[in-house]
C-alpha cells in the first residue's frame, strides 16, 4: 500500500527518535529486552527524495510513503491458543509457549496499524489506544480466566501488555524504508527457547522450567536494544475448556 498523509510539526522527528519507552525493570520482569529508537533529526530544508515506490517531501508536510512489502502479523487471539493435549508433553508445551509469546508480542503489527498511526499524528498515543482495545482478547486466549486473583500473574500480564505496545510502536516507526533507508526490515521480536530445564505433570497441572531469550532484528533497523539476555522462568498450565492456559509464571 502507498499512503499519503499530512505530517504535523514534530511528527517527523517523533518517527525517528521516539518509541514508547517500556522501563527496563518492567521488561526484565516480563522477560523481554527493552528497546528504544535512537535520536535522529529530520532535515527542515526543502528536499524531495525518491525511495522505492514513494517519495518524501521534507518541508511541505505531505509525505508519500510505501510500506507494501513489509511483513505483517495479523494474528487473532484464537490462533494463540494451545491445545490441552500438550499438557502431557512438556517438550512440545515449552515450544508452544514460546511461539505463543512471540505471537502475542507481534499480534496486530500490520500495515494498517502503521498507516493509521502515521496518519493520526501521534504514534505513541495511537498505538497505546489500539493495543489496549484488544488486549483483553489476547489475555483471555493465553491465561486462566481468574488470573486477576494471582498478583504475580497479574503483574506478568500487565508487563506483557506494555512490552507488546512497545513492540508495536517500534514496528510502526521502522515500517517505512522511504523515511529512513536504515530500516531494511521493520522491528520484530521473537522469543526463543534455549532449554527445558525440568518439568512435572500432575492431574491438572503441568509445570515447566525453561530458559528463554528474545531475538530482535535490530541490526536491520534504527531500533537500539538497551539491555537483555536469557532468563529462566517456571510456567504452570492447567486445562481450561480444552485449552492449556497459563496459571502462573515466576522466576527461578
Amino acid at each position: 500500500m502507498t499512503t499519503t498523509t499530512s505530517i504535523e510539526s514534530g511528527l517527523k522527528n517523533e518517527i525517528f527518535k521516539k518509541a514508547l519507552a517500556v522501563s527496563l525493570a518492567t521488561a526484565v520482569a516480563f522477560g523481554a529486552t527493552a528497546c528504544a529508537a535512537p535520536e535522529k533529526e529530520v532535515s527542515s530544508s526543502s528536499q524531495t527524495t525518491d525511495a522505492g515506490n514513494g517519495s518524501i517531501e521534507a518541508s511541505s508536510g505531505s509525505v508519500e510513503v510505501d510500506n507494501a512489502n513489509v511483513p505483517e502479523f495479523d494474528i487473532s487471539p484464537a490462533e494463540l491458543e494451545i491445545s490441552a493435549d500438550l499438557l502431557s508433553d512438556p517438550d512440545a508445551l515449552a515450544q508452544a509457549f514460546v511461539d505463543q509469546n512471540s505471537g502475542w508480542m507481534m499480534a496486530g503489527a500490520t500495515r494498517e496499524l502503521a498507516d493509521g498511526a502515521l496518519a493520526d499524528g501521534s504514534i505513541e498515543s495511537y498505538i497505546q489506544s489500539e493495543a489496549a482495545a484488544d488486549a483483553d482478547s489476547y489475555v483471555d486466549s493465553i491465561f486462566i480466566s481468574d488470573w486477576e486473583s494471582n498478583t504475580t500473574l497479574g503483574d506478568y500480564i500487565e508487563a506483557g501488555k506494555g512490552v507488546r505496545a512497545n513492540t508495536l510502536t517500534n514496528y510502526t516507526i521502522t515500517s517505512y524504508p522511504d523515511l529512513d533507508p536504515d530500516n531494511i526490515e521493520p522491528f520484530v521480536r521473537k522469543t526463543n527457547l534455549l532449554s527445558l530445564n525440568g518439568s512435572s505433570v500432575e492431574d491438572n497441572l503441568t509445570s515447566i522450567n525453561i530458559t528463554i531469550e528474545d531475538e530482535l532484528n535490530t541490526d536491520k533497523n534504527v531500533i537500539t536494544p538497551t539491555e537483555g539476555g536469557p532468563i529462566t522462568i517456571t510456567v504452570e498450565f492447567v486445562n481450561e475448556d480444552g485449552k492449556a492456559k497459563v496459571s502462573n509464571v515466576y522466576g527461578q
